[in-house]
């Protein structure tokens, strides 16, 4: 898993614009997805044979990455 901070990808910082390039990260393909769980919701616990990315545009969110729990904030990046 990486967290990338916004100041590595985003062209401005008041703004969702800008370009990731996975490849850098371990990821040769990328899917956008865009989803708002209320304050404590979010998928049930799953895994994939792909990586995927979040990107946390406000607050905070948890994630479990096997045993790992990660805390990412508004302006990351997860590759997961």
């Amino acid at each position: 898993a990486h967290v990338i901070d916004r100041d590595k990808w985003a062209r401005m910082p008041d703004r969702w614009q800008g370009e990731l390039e996975c490849g850098a990260w371990g990821s040769n393909s990328c899917l956008i997805f865009n989803f708002l769980p209320g304050t404590g919701g979010g998928p049930r616990l799953h895994r994939h044979p792909y990586s995927e990315i979040f990107i946390v545009r406000q607050g905070s969110g948890l994630f479990t990455v096997g045993d790992r729990e990660i805390e990412a904030f508004a302006g990351q990046i997860l590759i997961v």
